[in-house]
């Protein structure tokens, strides 16, 4: 089973990574063509600052967004101060570096301090430019920063296609078309562990979308309730234990014999067409039908113990169709 690359791993452009490109060369024009209309001195400050913020996409965007925004306040009021410093008549560069140093301590420690000293070292090694002070070339930097992270926040909801709700979706539909196709693959030892890898690295990557999506969720104002806003990571979870599941019936093939391994692999294929159908579903943004499943119409007289794992996924694929349900139901 082949995990799906996140945009901008694979070799091959895909509309994906071209998206990605246009929105930060979007952003990097938007900041600086602020700057230019704001007759600030020195743009590119703004440009640089919103190539840190955008990301693959908006929900991550606005994560990163926050965060320098937080970083930002506080590496901008150090930077003033150790800039201050700096320009004292027969102060050494000892005040700054230190700051900077302890700043960028601090940025290993929390996610929302990483921009602090980025911010400071952009503000404290300010100087004097014509018709400027060196205060007043600080004060202009730090608004240059404020710039490009608007810049890069609005480019990134401007697009709808690089929304996070819509990534997790398209990654959880190809997650369960990778679980399907693995249930009627090479049962060997080395495909399963091939397979294996590849699903851990995909469930990594849901799980970062789906927090992402639940951000993008909550600053949409589509969910009210805090367990209304962990819908798509709820659902992360659930499409874990629906690899495992999956997982469950590979093992059994191995063990079924005579009529019970030619009930359990009607019971495999049933599961496998179940899962692209629950796939096509969350790629459409449609509600799941747990009715028309295959694996509602299976004969289960044979199964064996393919019976626990037909009953795990069933149990597994409605609490999933109930979250997505309500998701799709809060959808604009």
């Amino acid at each position: 089973m082949k995990a799906a690359a996140p945009p901008g791993t694979g070799r091959s452009l895909d509309a994906e990574s071209l998206r990605y490109g246009a929105r930060l060369a979007s952003a990097v024009l938007l900041a600086f063509a602020a700057s230019a209309l704001l007759r600030l001195p020195e743009g590119f400050w703004a440009v640089m600052s919103a190539l840190i913020v955008v990301r693959p996409d908006s929900g991550s965007t606005l994560s990163a967004g926050w965060n320098r925004v937080r970083g930002a306040l506080v590496g901008t009021a150090l930077g003033l101060a150790g800039a201050a410093l700096r320009h004292v008549a027969g102060a050494s560069e000892i005040a700054p570096l230190a700051l900077v140093t302890v700043l960028a301590f601090a940025a290993g420690l929390s996610p929302a301090m990483r921009s602090a000293p980025i911010s400071a070292l952009i503000v404290v090694t300010s100087g004097s430019i014509p018709g400027h002070s060196a205060g007043q070339v600080a004060l202009l930097r730090a608004l240059e920063i404020g710039i490009g992270i608007a810049a890069a926040v609005l480019v990134s909801l401007v697009d709808f296609r690089s929304r996070a709700t819509l990534r997790f979706r398209a990654a959880a539909a190809a997650h369960l078309r990778a679980l399907a196709d693995a249930l009627l693959a090479d049962p060997s030892p080395a495909a399963r562990e091939a397979a294996d890898a590849a699903r851990r690295a995909t469930l990594r990557q849901l799980a970062v979308l789906a927090e992402s999506a639940d951000r993008e969720s909550r600053v949409f104002g589509r969910e009210q309730r805090r367990s209304e806003g962990e819908r798509h990571r709820k659902s992360a979870r659930l499409l874990s234990r629906i690899a495992s599941d999956a997982a469950l019936f590979e093992r059994l093939r191995q063990t079924h014999l005579g009529p019970a391994a030619q009930a359990g692999e009607a019971i495999g294929r049933a599961a496998a067409a179940s899962l692209r159908t629950v796939a096509d579903a969350l790629e459409a943004q449609r509600p799941i039908d747990l009715g028309t499943l295959p694996l509602a119409t299976v004969d289960r007289s044979a199964a064996g113990d393919a019976r626990v794992a037909l009953r795990l996924l069933e149990d597994d694929l409605g609490a999933l169709a109930r979250i997505e349900a309500a998701q799709v139901s809060a959808t604009p």
